[in-house]
């Protein structure tokens, strides 16, 4: 019997110095049944190597290096947790794929000791069904100065009566850093009759921005002799007035009183963009069977069977968030004057207020938060999007991502992903 297991996988991908330059993954680890895979820059720790690379697997490192997070069996069973750790060294992007969605079985409800109710009269023995553990998920990555993160997943399907729940957490640290990050899910097993049939579903989605800034302090009237407060920073000093000692230069003023400057580093840390999907079925029991009948929510998400949410955030991403603003901000807007229009067409009644949705809507807001950069504001934006088949939202999402294969030298990354 299958049981649920617990695994951890982290990559760190660095760049190379020497002839050519380029990335290289210096450590690829992971665990049953979490499997990790990077085409021609394998790392150490699970790859079965120890860490040595072969020269060919050396000569081939470039600026881009793509890795496969995949699941023995296929998907996750229930009860099955995976976190993931990702760092990225500055000036080196990775792209997250898969081989297929990710499924995820129905949980099944864990073992429950017998409860024995006794009256007066008689003795009664029931088990009451109690829900497995719900399969998880957790990625963690950190993305430095001039690096860029592609999380570009196949989507994910879950089955009736299943239950998931993921976390997803970038920090883009320093100026430049950024990140394409894709998490989208279907309906379920449509062909089976289990649309919109699993138990619970959970995502969040957050992206934290961390600046290193150097800030000038000035410590008025300090006597002589007398140190500045040290608040537990650090700190780089530099002497005003060019002094070579790297201590403080002391000056003495015209009112006798003494001044001290320097400059000292600070880590300023803040979230750009936070965000959570929830959907649980208030009437099904998942682990008990469930999954047999429409669930409680089906109505806040029909007629779609599709839904996916895109950020991207700084560095090369930017030029990609702002293609989908233009592109949205160009839509014709739901309302007045497209009703008119629809009424100017013969055989519609004036009278006839009802529409038939579309079969994909979208939208795309921007981020605000990311500082300046050299080439002027740094972009940010956010596109939800849903539709009634899942190729629709495909074929839109490569619409949107058009221009990245070209930005991080990967021109067939659409033959492996999305």
């Amino acid at each position: 019997k299958e049981m649920a297991t617990t695994a951890v996988g982290e990559v760190w991908v660095t760049a190379t110095s020497g002839h050519g330059g380029g990335c290289d993954v210096r450590r690829l680890a992971f665990a049953y049944p979490l499997r990790l895979v990077s085409p021609g820059g394998d790392g150490g720790g699970g790859g079965g190597n120890g860490g040595r690379k072969t020269e060919a697997a050396k000569a081939a490192a470039s600026a881009h290096r793509d890795v496969y997070v995949l699941n023995h069996g296929g998907g996750l069973l229930g009860g099955d947790r995976i976190a993931l750790r990702v760092r990225l060294d500055g000036g080196c992007s990775v792209s997250l794929l898969t081989q297929g969605s990710t499924k995820v079985y129905r949980a099944r409800p864990a073992a429950v000791a017998p409860q024995s109710t006794t009256t007066m009269t008689t003795t009664t023995t029931s088990i009451s069904p109690r829900l497995a553990p719900p399969s998880a998920q957790l990625v963690v990555a950190r993305v430095d100065a001039g690096g860029l993160l592609c999380v570009l997943p196949d989507p994910t399907t879950l089955f009736g009566g299943a239950a998931f729940e993921q976390r997803q957490r970038v920090t883009l640290c320093g100026r430049g850093a950024g990140v394409v990050l894709l998490d989208w899910f279907t309906s379920g097993r449509r062909a089976r009759g289990e649309a919109w049939r699993f138990a619970a579903y959970e995502s969040a989605v957050r992206i934290d921005v961390e600046d290193d800034e150097d800030e000038e302090v000035n410590e008025d009237d300090v006597e002589d002799g007398e140190e500045g407060e040290d608040d537990g920073e650090p700190a780089t000093e530099e002497a005003d007035g060019g002094s070579e000692s790297g201590v403080g230069q002391k000056d003495g003023g015209v009112d006798g009183s003494r001044h001290r400057r320097h400059r000292r580093r600070q880590l300023r840390k803040r979230t750009l963009f936070r965000d959570a999907w929830s959907l649980r079925d208030d009437a099904q029991l998942p682990g008990s069977g469930g999954g047999d009948s429409e669930s409680s929510y089906a109505w806040r998400v029909r007629p779609y069977h599709c839904f996916a949410t895109l950020v991207l955030a700084g560095g090369r991403a930017a030029r990609l968030a702002r293609s989908a603003l233009v592109a949205f901000a160009a839509l014709p807007r739901v309302g007045g004057d497209a009703r008119r229009r629809r009424r100017q067409q013969p055989g519609i009644d004036d009278d006839d207020d009802s529409e038939a949705p579309p079969r994909l809507v979208w939208t795309a807001s921007p981020l605000v938060g990311l500082g300046p950069t050299t080439a002027g504001q740094e972009y940010g934006a956010v596109v939800r999007v849903a539709g009634v088949d899942t190729w629709e939202v495909r074929e839109f999402l490569k619409l949107r991502l058009a221009g990245l294969e070209a930005e991080i030298g990967a021109p067939d990354l659409f033959s492996r992903a999305v």
